[in-house]
């Protein structure tokens, strides 16, 4: 076995793959049970109509729940340091976050709008490809990690996604407390993402390193970018300028 052998990239990467497809059964499964258990449990949650969307409310708990506890989490903030400023990847995160976004773009697909569903096919494509290419040192991928870490930080948005669907019209100042609160966490998580992603494009273009790769990705992120612009805009109608959270129709229920 020489220096030049990668363990990492011939063993490691594969059996990832793999993880990535089994935890991806594994959470549509357990979607469905989850599904099965809220609608003999929970009267709110059985009480949706129409049925599509309870897979949305789903969707958004998981999604909410799983980025939370990564949040609260001291060895995801172990891989921030090692991925933002060591600029070392974890492709078991990766894959992890990858899970999150596709399991809500194949299961409650139906329940999004557009520019949501082109957010989540971008996302789940880019960070695909984290996964299955052996980029440690390409700076593309380095600012995909911290897309990755801003959205991470606005999970309050999709709890207030999932719970408005049943508690807009019953708990209007509760919801319309979350939604305050989320708007401002996902502006900040945006303003310090769109910062960071403009800078890194910003000296590509001042060094003469603009790719052709680059300019895919900044496409991609042009097209996430807009469906954040919506959301901002729509979480602020909610929050801000309606005492009802169901009045806006930003968000297809």
């Amino acid at each position: 076995m020489n220096d030049t052998f990668d363990p990492y990239g011939v063993l490691t990467e594969p059996i990832v793959k793999l993880v990535f497809v089994l935890v991806n059964a594994f959470t549509t499964v357990s979607w469905i049970a989850i599904k099965y258990l809220l609608d003999r449990l929970w009267p709110s949650f059985k009480a949706i109509n129409p049925p599509h969307k309870k897979w949305y409310v789903v969707a958004n708990i998981s999604k909410a729940c799983c980025l939370g506890v990564t949040v609260v989490s001291c060895s995801w903030w172990y891989y921030a340091y090692h991925a933002y400023i060591v600029q070392e990847r974890d492709l078991s995160a990766t894959v992890m976050y990858l899970v999150k976004f596709s399991g809500a773009t194949y299961i409650a697909n139906h329940a999004l709008v557009n520019t949501d569903q082109v957010h989540h096919y971008v996302s789940t494509t880019l960070f695909f490809l984290v996964a299955i290419y052996d980029l440690n040192h390409a700076d593309i991928v380095h600012m995909i990690n911290i897309y990755a870490f801003f959205s991470t930080l606005a999970f309050t948005t999709n709890l207030f996604l999932a719970l408005r669907v049943m508690y807009a019209k019953t708990h209007p100042t509760v919801m319309r407390g979350l939604a305050m609160w989320s708007f401002v966490v996902y502006l900040a998580a945006c303003t310090g993402n769109w910062i960071l992603q403009g800078w890194w494009l910003l000296r590509h273009v001042i060094d003469l390193r603009l790719s052709i790769p680059a300019l895919f990705y900044m496409l991609f992120l042009a097209l996430v970018i807009n469906d954040d612009i919506v959301l901002l805009r729509w979480l602020y109608q909610a929050g801000f300028e309606t005492q009802d959270t169901s009045a806006t129709t930003k968000k297809k229920q």
